[in-house]
């Protein structure tokens, strides 16, 4: 079997997410490009219309950094619409967005992380996470909120040398 490019299968997908008119959560193995992915999607959005808001929410204040860096070495830094918040700090105010980033977006099921859903507007969404599956089952609310437009397991992602 041929192996297939990463950058490929991440626009695989984006284009899957964009289907389902820009809702939805990749779930991908740690170290396949979960960042990188999100921030194709923020471009090809912010391309198309660069005043267009979005929000980045994120669990802690390193991954907090870490998107900054990383938004800067993309080139998606020039873009003054783009937020990179900790959720602490997002579901305490009411937020209108274009575009809702959530990484690590299955540690935001805790009871009072899931205002998030409620104290953010927005009209795109796209959730990450590596792990989706939690011990209480929570996973369920994710999944139906915004549901899973594609996965890259760890299988896939060994049988392709990503990782």
């Amino acid at each position: 079997m041929e192996q297939e490019s990463r950058t490929e299968r991440q626009k695989q997908c984006l284009r899957k997410w964009a289907d389902n008119n820009g809702q939805g959560t990749i779930v991908m193995t740690t170290g396949v490009g979960k960042t990188r992915t999100a921030m194709m999607a923020m471009k090809a959005v912010l391309s198309k219309n660069p005043e267009e808001s979005v929000l980045i929410v994120v669990p802690t204040e390193e991954l907090k950094n870490q998107w900054l860096e990383n938004l800067d070495e993309f080139g998606l830094g020039i873009y003054g619409h783009i937020k990179v918040e900790i959720i602490n700090t997002v579901v305490m105010y009411r937020w209108d967005v274009t575009f809702l980033v959530c990484d690590e977006a299955h540690m935001f099921l805790a009871t009072t992380f899931m205002q998030i859903f409620v104290k953010v507007k927005y009209r795109m969404i796209l959730c990450l996470s590596a792990t989706i599956e939690r011990s209480d089952g929570r996973e369920e609310f994710l999944k139906k909120f915004c549901p899973i437009v594609d996965e890259i397991t760890l299988n896939e992602a060994m049988r392709n040398k990503w990782i």
